[in-house]
């Protein structure tokens, strides 16, 4: 398409009372409050649902390019696509994209046009929500089948959750499934260690003045905590067992 026949388009398509749009520019006609408004909210709805409408156009595109591929080759038109064609027209895509794209400033990196068109795929159009916004959409579809991210959606509708608070309830909720599943974790109690801390401490201030038998005593007793600390350094510093 040529430069003169993209500037036609974009003056059809793009009619906003008051101003025009160039590649370059946005001229003014006219500047007043209604004016100002109508462009204002173009522009924010341009990037609200430029991550929407980038997906659905990459998927339409390799859908589109599947469909010619497969007429090429005799093949019926009802064949099932699988992950792999539509990767494959993916790398298509980017690289013809990439060729169009000059300006660093409206290139977007592949990863990126990657992650439009997965949650475009994921989520059919019933099932978005218009008042959530598209990273809401991502962050439920991670680990998810699409009716399990509809649920978080409506969970973050129905409290007003932002981004990050769905992201926490998610990983709240996976944590406690692996809490779960994985059993109750072992209590422990320090009372005993606690007891047996104070009366060496109190034991030590007599050892001067201990009759030998009791200090042999004592020792056998000690024996099995001595024994109890080897085995703890070991495992706090495992190195030492080799």
């Amino acid at each position: 398409m040529s430069t003169d026949t993209k500037l036609a388009v974009l003056q059809r398509d793009i009619t906003i009372p008051g101003c025009r749009f160039s590649p370059t520019s946005l001229v003014f006609d006219t500047i007043d409050d209604e004016t100002l408004s109508r462009a204002g909210h173009y522009l924010l709805t341009i990037d609200v649902c430029r991550a929407w409408w980038w997906g659905d156009y990459i998927n339409a595109y390799c859908a589109r390019k599947l469909e010619r591929r497969r007429l090429e080759q005799g093949r019926q038109a009802a064949a099932v696509e699988t992950e792999e064609d539509r990767e494959a027209e993916f790398v298509h895509y980017t690289a013809e994209y990439a060729d169009a794209t000059t300006a660093d400033a409206t290139k977007v990196d592949e990863a990126t046009l990657h992650t439009w068109r997965a949650v475009a795929a994921f989520y059919q159009f019933p099932s978005r929500l218009g008042n959530l916004s598209w990273s809401h959409h991502h962050e439920a579809m991670a680990n998810h089948t699409p009716a399990e991210a509809h649920k978080w959606l409506k969970q973050a509708q129905q409290h007003g959750w932002s981004k990050t608070d769905l992201r926490a309830a998610i990983r709240k909720a996976a944590q406690k499934e692996e809490d779960e599943a994985s059993g109750p974790k072992p209590t422990y109690t320090m009372h005993e260690p606690v007891a047996c801390c104070r009366w060496a401490r109190a034991t030590l201030k007599r050892v001067d003045d201990m009759h030998p038998s009791e200090a042999q005593t004592i020792k056998g007793f000690l024996a099995p905590i001595v024994e109890l600390d080897k085995r703890l350094t070991l495992v706090l510093e495992p190195d030492l067992q080799s």
